[in-house]
């Protein structure tokens, strides 16, 4: 039973909100796609596997100023986290300045203050989450045109490879043409 009361007397911080929740696991999926690595190989027409050197493999679109790296977009998750724990703990202190002295809490001068604070936090969290979402969107059109770079990469490979192919066989043809 004095378990019980022990574990009461600890506050327990609620759960961070579903959006912001949310925008953390959107980020931390990002992280992970822009750490996989590319697929460097490409068969030859004959078949075999071959590797493309390293200069074709980092040419890529030039680089946006709009996006934001995402170790600032990771940093910014973990700026919301910490201003969300501080308005949760403003949110607490009437609750525990009631316990330790009631008398003081009816006055009702200080809940203009921790408002006031309340306020000035969450305006300043709405700001943060807007920051992050923004770096969120040019991060994710930034993996789109990786994805659609990397597609085109596959295609025009693809297109060599059938142009090698034609060559051969209009070869093929034009000898047994002159035969």
């Amino acid at each position: 039973m004095a378990s019980a009361a022990d574990s009461s007397a600890a506050p327990l911080l609620p759960p961070m909100p579903s959006a912001l929740r949310q925008l953390t696991i959107a980020v931390e999926r990002l992280n992970a796609a822009s750490s996989l690595p590319a697929d460097a190989s490409v068969t030859s027409p004959k078949g075999r596997s071959t590797t493309k050197p390293p200069e074709q493999l980092t040419s890529a679109p030039p680089a946006d100023d709009d996006v934001v790296p995402t170790a600032e977009l990771l940093l910014q998750v973990d700026a919301l986290q910490e201003q969300y724990r501080r308005l949760l703990e403003l949110a607490q202190e009437p609750y525990r300045s009631r316990k330790s002295d009631p008398a003081e809490s009816s006055s009702g001068g200080g809940s203009r203050g921790l408002e006031a604070r309340a306020e000035s936090l969450m305006a300043q969290l709405e700001v943060a989450v807007r920051q992050l979402q923004q770096g969120i969107r040019s991060k994710q059109a930034q993996a789109t045109r990786l994805v659609l770079l990397n597609a085109l990469r596959r295609e025009a490979a693809e297109r060599r490879q059938l142009v090698v192919k034609m060559e051969g066989i209009l070869s093929a043809s034009r000898q047994h043409v002159r035969l």
